[in-house]
């Protein structure tokens, strides 16, 4: 009968190999000839490539919420997803006005030239102004804003969930509807 030969359990041959190739690459030590693997050339290589793709991977995370990188918001989306809305109420759908567009425009660049996310400018230019500019005669008008989403169904949906934009989307004397969307930066970050 041939002799048997004592097994070392996986689990301990894996820690002591990984801690044979930690002390390689960290301590110096005769068997690396007192040179650690991370400070030669091809472990400065690896220690270059991970924190490049761990930055990589923090700018992605980072920007895939800004409108026209991972975003899918789209002005005809907003529509459907709006009078998708107005319908389950019962009402009219909306049409979209270029006009009303227009001035949705203009207030967006405003608030990202001057720094401010509200209905009212920090000078007091309230939401009407840039319908008058637009040319857009109405009797009853509204304004929702949104920022930080990454589809239309969202913002419809964080606005269905606000009393004060739901009644905007829900109003029944509103006819047209205008949409825009808009990429830059607020207080030096992304919106």
């Amino acid at each position: 009968m041939p002799a048997r030969t004592k097994q070392t359990p996986l689990h301990a041959r894996v820690r002591r190999t990984t801690k044979r190739h930690v002390k390689m690459a960290m301590v110096p030590h005769r068997e690396n000839q007192y040179k650690p693997h991370l400070i030669r050339r091809h472990g400065l290589l690896v220690i270059c490539v991970v924190v490049l793709l761990v930055q990589l991977i923090t700018n992605l995370n980072y920007f895939r919420n800004i409108l026209g990188t991972e975003n899918q918001v789209s002005v005809a989306d907003l529509l459907v997803d709006t009078n998708t809305e107005r319908q389950k109420a019962g009402l009219e759908p909306l049409t979209l006005d270029t006009r009303l567009s227009d001035a949705a425009y203009m207030k967006a660049k405003d608030m990202l030239a001057n720094e401010y996310w509200s209905h009212s400018s920090p000078t007091g230019v309230q939401p009407w102004k840039w319908l008058g500019d637009a040319d857009y005669n109405y009797s009853y008008a509204g304004e929702n804003l949104a920022r930080n989403f990454n589809s239309s169904r969202g913002v419809v949906s964080a606005w269905m969930a606000s009393p004060s934009h739901r009644e905007n989307i829900l109003k029944k004397q509103y006819q047209d509807v205008g949409f825009a969307t808009v990429d830059g930066t607020m207080d030096g970050r992304p919106i």
